[in-house]
């Protein structure tokens, strides 16, 4: 193959949101999450997945777009890039999630050890204040969440997870231009909407400060493997990981205010 494993995830990764946008197995699913910000906004940083907004029953919706992969992009991926492929429900401890449904394609060279690219495509339901609003790229329009709901995502996300992803801090870092003036009231209303009770939003982020060479690590590791090698060069030069960990803590202290008081 004369493309990389990455250049043939992301033209795949264009395939599946073109396809879900032109067809019906896609209507009112609002494309979210690091692929929407590589795709609609130009993001430097590469996504692993296809994300998507639902407010329908997610069950039925994953089973019309997995049929819909199935008939066309397994075909298209034979043709376009001689790699087998098949479409499958997410398995393990996530595939009863009631608020998240997920498609794995995963496409492949019978003949070549390693060839294997998986694609998880997800299917949730998130918090939003505003209607959906669409994107037109190369002729194709796409549904998706407005920009001030994507990126207060990205703050519900960090203390909504299990965990801390460090993609969302890295997302965070490259669109905190998104917040509105009012985004400390919209993110409020959105966690007593979860809900998450206020103290446990004020331990998680104490938590986050205190783990910090922990996520700076991740952070770095995103950097080099995700980040397009000259923003990744800028990004290193400008303080690297440590400097993209204290201004989204600095960012993220006065967004967890509101109604006139801090999240403490």
């Amino acid at each position: 193959m004369n493309k990389t494993a990455s250049d043939i995830r992301l033209s795949v990764q264009e395939l599946i949101a073109r396809l879900i946008a032109s067809n019906p197995a896609g209507e009112n699913l609002c494309l979210i999450g690091g692929f929407r910000y590589r795709l609609l906004d130009g993001s430097p940083r590469r996504s692993l997945d296809v994300d998507y907004h639902y407010d329908g029953d997610l069950a039925i919706r994953q089973r019309e777009v997995a049929s819909l992969l199935r008939r066309k992009l397994i075909p298209e991926a034979k043709t376009r890039y001689g790699l087998d492929g098949m479409v499958s429900f997410g398995r393990g401890p996530e595939a009863d999630n009631p608020s998240a449904k997920t498609i794995d394609v995963a496409l492949f060279s019978r003949d070549v050890a390693g060839s294997r690219i998986d694609i998880p495509v997800e299917i949730t339901r998130i918090v939003r204040l505003d209607p959906p609003v669409v994107r037109a790229v190369g002729g194709v329009v796409y549904l998706s969440v407005s920009d001030a709901d994507m990126i207060e995502g990205k703050v519900l996300c960090l203390f909504n997870r299990l965990r801390v992803e460090e993609r969302d801090i890295v997302d965070i870092f490259l669109f905190h231009d998104r917040f509105l003036p009012d985004s400390p009231a919209r993110i409020g209303e959105k966690f007593r909407r979860l809900p998450l009770p206020a103290d446990s939003i004020a331990r998680a982020y104490r938590a986050m400060v205190a783990d910090r060479s922990h996520h700076e690590r991740n952070i770095r590791a995103i950097i080099d493997e995700q980040v397009d090698p000259p923003v990744a060069a800028n990004i290193n030069a400008a303080g690297g990981a440590g400097m993209v960990f204290d201004r989204v803590t600095d960012i993220l202290a006065p967004l967890l205010r509101f109604d006139g008081g801090e999240r403490s």
